[in-house]
């Protein structure tokens, strides 16, 4: 059942743990659309379901978008507090499963939330998301906020991807910025550089 699984994905976690802190954000298969705050993956990972953090100086988001790409009443409360609280000029790093700018209408509901939160935001604010299993990347402009969406593939080169790329996306932060990208796929040898992402 569904703990056996969490059991299992502790362990693969616990690899990692050794002298390096671990970030994860549950997905629409980790909850439930009765989950209020993600209970089982509280109770068996031992993780919060969102947070926020600073990597390199960037104030990095972590949320739980549940099963359908939302914020329960509790977790937007406490973002769009925590995000007041972020200077116009100060890069943000925000991740969630669901991809919230270019996905279903059934599912975009954490897509108005950043909008509305971050509206007139001078410095990029960056939303990565997985989800749909193909990787993308988009600049989004809303009024004079710019939105650099990254959206993730699998990594599980045979299934589940978008057949291209299974791979995944590093991210360099520093002095407040993202500074570099790069992307690692499992089909060929190396790194490349991420360009800057075309607008749409």
């Amino acid at each position: 059942g569904a703990r056996e699984e969490f059991r299992l994905a502790k362990q693969e976690i616990n690899r990692f743990r050794n002298g390096m802190r671990v970030w994860a954000v549950p997905g629409n298969h980790d909850t439930d659309a009765t989950d209020t705050d993600a209970e089982i993956w509280r109770e068996e990972l031992q993780l919060p379901p969102y947070q926020k953090t600073s990597l390199g100086g960037v104030p990095v988001f972590l949320l739980n978008s549940g099963n359908a790409g939302m914020l329960d009443a509790r977790q937007l409360a406490w973002f769009k507090g925590e995000a007041a609280l972020i200077p116009p000029n100060q890069e943000v790093l925000v991740i969630a499963h669901h991809p919230s700018f270019f996905y279903r209408w059934s599912e975009t509901g954490l897509k108005r939330i950043l909008a509305e939160t971050f509206a007139n935001h001078q410095a990029v604010v960056w939303v990565i998301g997985g989800h749909g299993h193909a990787f993308g990347d988009y600049m989004l402009i809303n009024g004079s906020t710019r939105f650099i969406q990254m959206e993730v593939t699998s990594a599980n080169p045979k299934s589940n991807n978008d057949g291209n790329a299974p791979g995944y996306a590093l991210l360099a932060l520093q002095n407040g910025r993202v500074v570099h990208r790069m992307f690692r796929s499992l089909k060929e040898t190396g790194f490349r550089s991420l360009k800057p992402p075309s607008q749409i």
